[in-house]
């Protein structure tokens, strides 16, 4: 359904599709109000303009808003009525400066400290809080921007602001026993690949 849609959420809290092809604007909840904690369950009082990122799912019926203190909420743009949103974060990685999906259950968000996070859903409860599979860490003075992940052999390759590119093998990284929250840096990185910075 989201094909032919463009989303786009705003530092006002707003939520809003653009259909492509009847050129009319569908008017979503807001993603900063009533937004439980998956920590506590409490209401977050969400600063809208700390809005940095969004990832919409593969099935457009849910979308992740990153923030600049870290916080990515979850809400629905379903429409049967389901308008909870939930919040989770990674204590001192911040701020959130994107978010990728790789498929309906695992996604990736890209922080400007130079980490990015493979966060995972659990496909059979939906409301409960993602879980961390892997931190993973460049180690360069660039930001993370772009990833292509090579799923039959569990390779990760992260591009950042300074042309470097970082390859993690995860099969090893699951291998080492190390706990899930450990950050870990880079197997190899490709300095200044083209002498230029990716975009």
């Amino acid at each position: 359904e989201m094909a032919n849609k463009l989303l786009i959420a705003t530092r006002a809290g707003g939520c809003f599709s653009l259909n492509l092809l009847l050129q009319s604007w569908e008017i979503h909840n807001n993603w900063d109000q009533f937004v439980f904690s998956f920590d506590d369950a409490k209401i977050m009082d969400l600063d809208p303009s700390t809005g940095s990122c969004i990832g919409v799912h593969p099935s457009g019926e849910r979308v992740l808003v990153g923030t600049t203190v870290g916080w990515i909420v979850i809400a629905s743009l379903s429409k049967n009525g389901d308008t909870q949103k939930f919040a989770f974060s990674c204590p001192s990685y911040r701020p959130a400066q994107s978010i990728s999906w790789i498929d309906c259950v695992n996604f990736l968000v890209f922080y400007a400290c130079g980490a990015v996070i493979w966060w995972q859903l659990d496909s059979a409860a939906r409301l409960s809080a993602p879980k961390v599979l892997h931190i993973m860490t460049l180690g360069t003075s660039g930001i993370p921007l772009c990833h292509a992940f090579d799923s039959a052999r569990n390779n990760m390759f992260i591009g950042d602001s300074r042309g470097n590119i970082a390859f993690f093998n995860l099969n090893r990284a699951l291998a080492s026993g190390d706990s899930q929250d450990t950050a870990r840096n880079p197997d190899k990185i490709l300095s200044r690949v083209h002498d230029k910075e990716h975009v």
